[in-house]
């Protein structure tokens, strides 16, 4: 009997045993389910947070992009179009909270910095950029002073004789020198902005007379990319009352001028004219003798040559010329030389005496014409550089 007890109670303890191990091995498996599920709802719920911070980062990028988007589009007055204040972004949850523009001194250009607020759910992200901008003048604007815009920055303008440039005070025009600007002889530069890429080097001789000047200037405009095609579609024929293209019979003859003419090759032109118009040469346009306008507060023409040499050349006495002169290469002057109006070109060579006269409301009051002239090269772009980027 006492054997058949004592196995009974052996059974009785391996039951309790085995009892209490599943019971631990229930609790292990309860515990780490429990781990497995804490750990994979922390898993989702730092996902979703990370989730969420990336989203409010694309937020405040996107921020940012608009921003830039507003400012290409109004590079002269986006500051009237900030803040921005909550824009939706990415549907529910997400949302641009504010875009805000700060000008920030320092040149060349406009300098400002973006701060962009982005929000997803909870997350919220902030990122500061800073932008240089860079608005280049449109074509007519260059032609209301002098701009000499050779293709190599380093190239050395050398006004080195007797030149007289002279500007209006009101409104006051804008010299822009692609280069460095070297200023000798009994030379004046007078009434100007002066902006040039290199530096000024001006003799004893030599004087600036009420004249701001910009040294290394890097937002120098570039040379306008003419349209040829533009011209041809547009132009007319020469006025039958001229001999040659722009050459009145006789002295006392009034070429009238109206709209767009061009020609394949060289122009010659001189002479009074009345009327307002653009002359466009594939070559070379030469003025043998005078070329004034009727009434100069109404009459004006646009001489352009795409050949690369504008000669004015009265051989054996002055000559005095009204009109804004472009060339895609040199304005030549010989002999003592006037000009009444604006200059476009990548250099300038003078022998004697060259005196210019610039009012920038003489193209102001010939908007039409400007565009005549102007019209296949668009208007002023605008040049965005993004010089730092940051999260906070």
């Amino acid at each position: 009997m006492r054997g058949k007890a004592f196995l009974r109670e052996v059974k009785r303890s391996e039951g309790g045993q085995a009892f209490i191990l599943v019971m631990l091995v229930l609790a292990v498996v309860a515990i780490l389910g429990s781990a497995t599920l804490t750990l994979t709802a922390s898993h989702r719920q730092t996902a979703a947070k990370q989730r969420d911070r990336l989203q409010a980062y694309y937020a405040a990028d996107a921020g940012i992009e608009r921003a830039l988007a507003i400012i290409k589009r109004n590079p002269t007055n986006f500051w009237s179009e900030f803040p921005l204040k909550g824009i939706s972004y990415a549907g529910e949850g997400g949302r641009i909270e504010s875009v805000t523009v700060e000008r920030i001194p320092g040149g060349p250009g406009t300098v400002v910095k973006i701060t962009s607020v982005g929000k997803f759910n909870n997350a919220r992200k902030v990122i500061v950029a800073k932008v240089r901008i860079y608005r280049s003048k449109s074509p007519a604007e260059l032609l209301k002073g002098i701009s000499i815009l050779p293709k190599e920055r380093d190239s050395d303008i050398n006004l080195s004789k007797d030149i007289s440039i002279i500007g209006s005070q009101d409104p006051r025009p804008v010299i822009y020198i692609n280069g460095n600007l070297n200023l000798g002889g009994k030379s004046e530069i007078k009434n100007f902005d002066i902006y040039v890429s290199g530096e000024i080097t001006i003799d004893k001789d030599a004087e600036l007379i009420n004249c701001q000047t910009t040294e290394n200037y890097e937002a120098i405009p570039f040379f306008p990319e003419l349209n040829v095609k533009w011209y041809e579609e547009r132009a007319t024929t020469f006025p039958s009352n001229n001999s040659k293209e722009g050459k009145g019979k006789k002295d006392e003859d009034i070429a009238e001028y109206k709209g767009i003419y061009f020609v394949k090759g060289n122009v010659e032109i001189s002479g009074t004219y009345s009327g307002q118009a653009v002359i466009v040469a594939t070559g070379k346009i030469d003025v043998p003798d005078d070329l004034k306008a009727y009434n100069p507060n109404e009459d004006l023409l646009v001489l352009i040559s795409l050949g690369g040499q504008v000669n004015i050349d009265k051989r054996g006495s002055d000559s005095t010329v009204d009109a804004l002169i472009i060339s895609d290469g040199i304005l030549s002057c010989k002999n003592k030389v006037v000009i009444n109006g604006g200059i476009l070109v990548r250099q300038i060579e003078y022998v004697n005496k060259l005196t210019i006269n610039c009012n920038p409301a003489l193209v102001e009051r010939h908007s039409g014409l400007m565009e005549l002239a102007f019209g296949g090269s668009g208007g002023g772009s605008t040049r965005i550089e993004i010089e730092s980027w940051s999260e906070r």
